[in-house]
């Protein structure tokens, strides 16, 4: 009887590894799919940010200025990487680790509170892919989002994430506190949850749920 009960707990042990390695296996999988959807939607969304850019900055008879950008919920940062990439721009990422998610934090398609939103990535995972795409880059811990009161940005951006997932208001200080005169946002804004303290300069791109838009605090 013993014997047949040390066989089934390595059966269930061997099992159990197996299915582990198979979940993984296709998180992976799924991450490298949803990368490359990923990228294609933002290499448009950079697109239409950089004529916006190059549009407004004619206005005001100035050279396009795009020296430090903060993403919120930066995830794999392929607006941020395209903008360093033409302009030479040192990227401030901000995003969290999913390995510090709690059982009171959840991932829902819908809109919700930034306190009690699930993290996606681990941290792990971003850093890798950013240092191996070899970005200058600050990473921005979202549970403590610290950043020197000197820095000011040129552009704030955030994608399906701040504005998308979670209110704006959730870092309207932040926003402020590290904007100057002629600091661009633009954020991807859902449908009907708008709130009344923005203003929508203009829309650059739009999809069923959102509008990626450019924006001002009133």
């Amino acid at each position: 009887m013993k014997k047949r009960d040390k066989q089934k707990r390595r059966e269930e042990k061997f099992a159990l590894a197996i299915g582990l390695k198979y979940a993984n296996d296709w998180k992976d999988h799924w991450k490298d799919h949803q990368a490359l959807i990923d990228k294609e939607d933002m290499n448009t969304k950079f697109l239409s940010i950089d004529n916006r850019l190059e549009s407004y900055f004619a206005t005001i008879n100035r050279k396009k200025n795009v020296r430090k950008l903060l993403d919120i919920g930066c995830g794999l940062a392929f607006v941020p990487e395209m903008f360093q990439r033409k302009y030479n721009t040192k990227l401030y990422l901000l995003d969290g680790d999913s390995e510090t998610n709690d059982k009171l934090k959840f991932r829902d398609v819908s809109f919700g509170q930034a306190s009690s939103f699930k993290y996606y990535n681990e941290k792990s995972y971003l850093m890798k892919s950013y240092f191996e795409r070899e970005l200058d880059f600050e990473f921005i811990d979202a549970d403590r989002p610290i950043i020197d009161v000197k820095i000011k940005f040129d552009i704030i951006t955030s994608f399906k994430s701040c504005g998308f997932h979670y209110p704006l208001s959730s870092y309207k200080t932040l926003i402020r506190r590290h904007s100057y005169k002629k600091t661009k946002l633009f954020f991807d804004l859902r449908k009907g949850s708008i709130p009344g303290d923005v203003i929508i300069n203009d829309i650059l791109f739009e999809d069923a749920k959102s509008i990626l838009a450019d924006i001002k605090f009133k």
